[in-house]
């Protein structure tokens, strides 16, 4: 029997037993019942109480595979602490012949067991929600209570009346920019001085530092952390920086930390960590110094040169003429056809190599199975003999590890990409702008594996195909031998094109990520329908008697949404449920009033801007499509009545109807506007009302029509959303009386 482990524990202070101790009982407990653990499944500082759990979805995915017979807790409260969940995956993976089992707690397969793991899994629930409520009881404590207790105030930040953190709507969007430079390539100290400029200052009224900008950088406040002394409370105050952006910056920093001289020039040096000394071996690091003009000069200087550490000769080379060379010679390779024909080639390869064990293991298997086919057969026929039966036990035992090293392949299995998107990625790095110098970086951290400098010449080898491995000092002597010409620091290409471009894993998995997408959701239900809404894609969303009918037509609503936005299209689109709302509302007739918990995240003054556009150009096509048109007071459509009443019928019907809603919008967040002109018209003129009340980016939760919470962020999604419901269904009913000649303005059908 296979079986993988799943492991968690819910906060750094509150750990109730370690992964290790739940890993090590997990594993004591599979061995003695002879299964065979194919891998972990592990989730940090994850509670058990939402289902929003990396790791936990990833296994739940893999249970479909039908890839593993079993997964092992610790106890049942690690796989779930809220019985809903606990029930509708454990019904979910006993479709798929795969068992929930505790190595801890005794349960038997009869019915006394059901009602003890009922039993177990109510009282997790139980304590769950008892430890919150005397927490809340509890929090007399200022930590408790995420209050500031004190010390230096973070810059983007403000103090309530109540002691409470609150988001500076003034400065707050200044962090928040800070960061997303840094991502983008802008040292600390171009964004010290940008700060400076902006008025920024820290507490004691100063200009900000170096090490000002550093703290800021690194201070986890900025994603909602409160930490005093032990005590660590995400999401305890309003978070300004998304935490995939603070990981990039973080990860970032570490880089440039063990990066020699990174800050020291007005730009980064964007060739440390690739270039290296082509007589000693060692790395060349930055360098600058000021001529007696005053003018600062900014060098690559060998290391060994620099600390005397060995005895080498390499003359320090100019910053701006070395970068500009590489930018010059990797954007060269870009632009030849025939390279980047080579190159898919060598990752189409690459992927199948990454593949051979699936068909080895299987052809294995098929044999293994027939060999044991055959020996049964003869002890049937009578011939059972010592040898035989040892032969029978020796390949059940190889069926059994085939199987296993199968199924780690079948779950490590990546997704395939084709050559068309990988020909169409890499064709994107030729509309880079290489005199920025956030596009020269990543033109540089993409395809440069490393460059060997020497005074009359340097090489430039491209990502190798082990990834990480740095290409040897004698490999490149050995090309060296064999290509003597150059001079002149010219680019030998001393291994040859087959070599040269033979990228690495870590290019194969850059297009990955770049060709797939996580589509997080939002799932509000009634328990006969369900809406899926698309968090991050305002106002895109599908309909479906259950969440698998609506799940599995999103991929295709994200197409369509993307294509009317002029963005390019994953490969792969892949549904996340990250937020659910059980309703009583007629969701089949697209009755919602689900607010997402995004929605009541504060909005940047460039949030608000990109929204506002997207929801200006969703009025003014929508109006587009109304015009083309031809015959706007002719329909096929039968009368309906919902709960609205009368549904639309006509492209009249439709269009008012959906320009009609823009002053009841509005007024749910306090906006008196009104419906007169057309449906852009109305709608620009809401937006103009809005921006006249103070601290509307601060996007307050307010309470609309029957009971329905609004934001403004909610607002932005519900004009789209409408939109697009509408839009569709004038469309579809064009298409059918007028034909194709009505233009597909939203891209539902292209």
């Amino acid at each position: 029997m296979k079986a993988v482990i799943y492991a968690r524990y819910s906060s750094d202070n509150q750990r109730e037993a370690s992964i290790e101790g739940q890993i090590r009982e997990c594993t004591a407990f599979a061995e003695k019942n002879g299964i065979t653990v194919l891998r972990h499944y592990i989730d940090r500082a994850i509670s058990a109480k939402t289902d929003n759990r990396p790791e936990f979805q990833n296994m739940i995915k893999d249970g479909n595979k039908k890839l593993f017979d079993m997964i092992i807790v610790w106890k049942l409260d690690r796989f779930a602490r809220n019985r809903y969940d606990s029930a509708r995956y454990k019904a979910q993976l006993k479709k798929n012949g795969v068992k929930v089992v505790s190595a801890t707690e005794v349960i038997s397969d009869g019915a006394e067991g059901i009602i003890l793991e009922s039993m177990l899994e109510g009282f997790a629930e139980y304590y769950s929600v008892d430890l919150s409520e005397k927490v809340v009881r509890g929090m007399t404590d200022n930590a408790l209570k995420c209050m500031f207790n004190g010390g230096t105030l973070p810059m983007g930040y403000v103090i309530d009346a109540e002691q409470h953190f609150q988001i500076d709507p003034v400065t707050a969007p200044y962090i928040l920019d800070a960061f997303k430079q840094y991502d983008e390539g802008a040292t600390m100290t171009q964004i010290r001085d940008w700060l400076n400029e902006q008025g920024m200052k820290n507490t004691r009224g100063n200009p900000l530092t170096y090490n000002s900008v550093q703290h800021l950088l690194k201070n986890r406040r900025y994603i909602g952390e409160y930490q005093y002394r032990d005590i660590l409370i995400p999401d305890g105050i309003p978070a300004i920086v998304p935490k995939d952006l603070f990981d990039r910056v973080q990860a970032k920093m570490e880089k440039n930390k063990k990066a020699p001289a990174r800050h020291k020039a007005e730009d980064d040096y964007l060739l440390t960590t690739k270039l290296f000394c082509g007589y000693c071996g060692a790395y060349l690091c930055g360098e600058s110094g000021t001529s007696r003009t005053g003018v600062v000069h900014h060098y690559y200087k060998c290391v060994s040169v620099k600390k005397k550490r060995k005895e080498c000769h390499k003359k320090p080379v100019k910053k701006g003429w070395i970068e500009d060379l590489v930018v010059s010679e990797t954007m060269k390779m870009i632009m030849d056809d025939d390279a980047i024909e080579a190159i898919v080639s060598m990752l189409m390869e690459l992927q199948e190599q990454d593949n051979t064990n699936i068909p080895l293991y299987e052809r294995q298997l098929q044999e293994t199975n027939t060999k044991i086919r055959n020996l049964i057969n003869a002890i049937q026929q009578g011939v059972l003999t010592k040898s035989t039966k040892e032969s029978l036990e020796e390949l059940e035992a190889a069926k059994e590890e085939l199987e296993t090293r199968l199924a780690n392949e079948q779950l490590s299995k990546p997704p395939k990409i084709s050559a068309e998107f990988m020909t169409f990625w890499l064709h994107r790095f030729r509309k880079l702008d290489v005199t920025k110098q956030s596009h020269r970086k990543m033109l540089i951290d993409t395809f440069i594996n490393a460059i060997y400098l020497y005074d009359d010449k340097m090489l430039i080898t491209f990502n190798y195909k082990d990834g990480t491995k740095k290409i040897t000092f004698s490999e490149i002597q050995e090309a060296s031998k064999r290509d003597a010409s150059g001079s002149d620091l010219e680019c030998s290409p001393a291994p040859d094109l087959s070599s040269c471009l033979d990228f690495s894993r870590q290019l194969l998995f850059s297009i990955y990520r770049r060709c797939s997408m996580k589509i997080d959701c939002v799932w509000e239900h009634n328990g006969n329908d369900s809406l899926l809404f698309a968090q991050d894609f305002p106002g895109a969303f599908t309909r479906g008697e259950s969440l698998e009918i609506a799940a599995r037509k999103m991929p295709a609503e994200i197409a369509s949404y993307l294509k009317w936005t002029g963005q390019p299209i994953p490969e792969l689109l892949e549904p996340v449920i990250v937020q659910q709302k059980e309703s009583e509302l007629a969701i089949s007739d697209a009755d919602s009033d689900v607010l997402f918990e995004q929605e009541k995240a504060p909005l940047t003054l460039s949030e608000y801007r990109q929204l506002k556009a997207l929801a200006l150009k969703s009025a003014e096509d929508f109006l587009a499509l109304y015009n083309s048109i031809p015959e706007k007071d002719k329909s096929c459509l039968a009368a309906r009545k919902t709960f609205y009443g009368q549904i639309p019928r006509t492209a009249t019907e439709m269009y008012l109807h959906t320009r009609n809603v823009n002053d009841y919008y509005f007024a749910e967040i306090g906006v008196e506007t009104d419906h007169e002109g057309t449906i852009a018209e109305c709608r620009r003129r809401g937006f103009e009302l809005l921006e006249k009340q103070p601290g509307f980016l601060s996007n307050p939760v307010y309470d609309g029509s029957y009971g329905e919470e609004w934001s403004l962020r909610k607002l932005m999604r519900r004009f789209i959303w409408h939109d697009r419901i509408h839009a569709k269904a004038m469309y579809r009913m064009a298409v059918r009386l007028f034909g194709r000649t009505v233009p597909d303005i939203f891209h539902f059908t292209d």
